[in-house]
């Protein structure tokens, strides 16, 4: 894949507005998808993730 630099867009305000509520909608989502889980286990599962974010791709 190839990268060109940074891109600008221009949102209008009608898009910052949507933007805005479906940033707002994120925690209950993250609830509801993850509500199986106890407490401990979201937290173990959010270390993993991270762990596999900042992790390296084997060569």
């Amino acid at each position: 894949m190839q990268h060109f630099g940074p891109r600008h867009v221009t949102v209008t305000d009608a898009g910052l507005d949507r933007l805005r509520a479906a940033e707002a909608a994120i925690p209950a989502h993250l609830d509801a998808t993850f509500a199986a889980l106890t407490p401990a286990e979201r937290a173990q599962l959010t270390a993993l993730l991270g762990k596999l974010l900042v992790s390296k791709p084997a060569e």
